[in-house]
């Protein structure tokens, strides 16, 4: 599933439930944006818990783990586009 498919399952959801109180512009537009930042900080903190894990299992291989930390470094750079493009 895409994380633009994610983001919006997910403002939905929060938006059915907050029907009833029937937000403003700048609210709903505020929420999209509490969404963003939350996906984007649990984006990041899953890449620190990667490296980290990399680094404590391939201490010995200094540089295999210094190439795989590279790796997830780029695709959580990506994932971090991805989540802001869908601002």
């Amino acid at each position: 599933m895409s994380l633009k498919k994610v983001a919006d399952n997910a403002y939905n959801e929060i938006k059915q439930v907050l029907d009833d109180y029937q937000l403003s512009q700048s609210q709903t537009e505020e929420l999209r944006s509490i969404l963003d930042n939350s996906l984007k900080q649990t984006a990041e903190h899953l890449r620190q818990i990667n490296s980290d894990t990399v680094v404590q299992c391939c201490g010995p291989e200094a540089d295999l783990a210094h190439k795989i930390t590279e790796k997830i470094q780029q695709h959580s750079d990506l994932l971090i586009s991805n989540l802001s493009a869908l601002r």
